[in-house]
């Protein structure tokens, strides 16, 4: 013990008698961390994780939500442009009926477009944009959606019609639209 005692009073820490001599003064005064603090660390980090990781799921819902709506986008304009295209036959689209809008209702379980009696009369070019249009919103890669197209006949003038589309689908539980306005003009009449 005294070979033990004389390092340490080399080293300019002395030891006191008693049973508390064998634990250095510098060994009770130096601070330490205890298991409450451990603890509230943990739990620290453990809220700071669980932010970083509610914001990753957030940013990818937001990323599916971003491509779903560029999407559907697309797919109005593409109904828009046949319609531009086919206008010398526009009223095929709505058959022969400016008060009914012309329609096309998907459903993941009907992957044939064919028999909806909301599609045109077979052998014409606008039954063969609703198949191009329903494939494209199937491809959108929703459970549901409906493509509601309002034509208005000379307006806001003669040979041109005026167009609403609007594409609606279920996303999460809400309902998300795409909504664009146009005009028509009418070839060859």
């Amino acid at each position: 013990m005294n070979i033990v005692k004389a390092k340490w009073r080399e080293s300019g820490i002395h030891l006191q008698n008693g049973p508390a001599s064998r634990i250095p003064r510098v060994f009770k005064s130096r601070p330490g961390f205890t298991l409450l603090e451990i603890l509230v660390s943990l739990v620290v980090m453990s809220v700071g994780i669980l932010g970083v990781t509610a914001m990753q799921a957030a940013s990818v819902n937001g990323q599916v939500l971003s491509r779903n709506l560029g999407t559907a986008f697309n797919v109005v304009h593409d109904a828009l442009d046949r319609m531009q295209t086919n206008s010398e036959n526009v009223t095929d689209y709505i058959k022969n009926s400016y008060t009914q809008p012309f329609v096309v209702t998907v459903d993941r379980l009907d992957t044939n477009p064919s028999d909806n009696a909301e599609r045109p009369a077979s052998g014409t070019v606008a039954a063969s944009d609703y198949d191009a249009i329903y494939n494209a919103m199937l491809d959108m890669g929703l459970s549901s959606g409906v493509l509601t197209v309002t034509l208005y006949n000379d307006v806001p003038v003669t040979g041109v019609d005026k167009a609403e589309a609007l594409l609606s689908w279920n996303y999460k539980g809400d309902l998300k639209t795409c909504e664009i306005h146009t005009i028509i003009t009418k070839e060859g009449r």
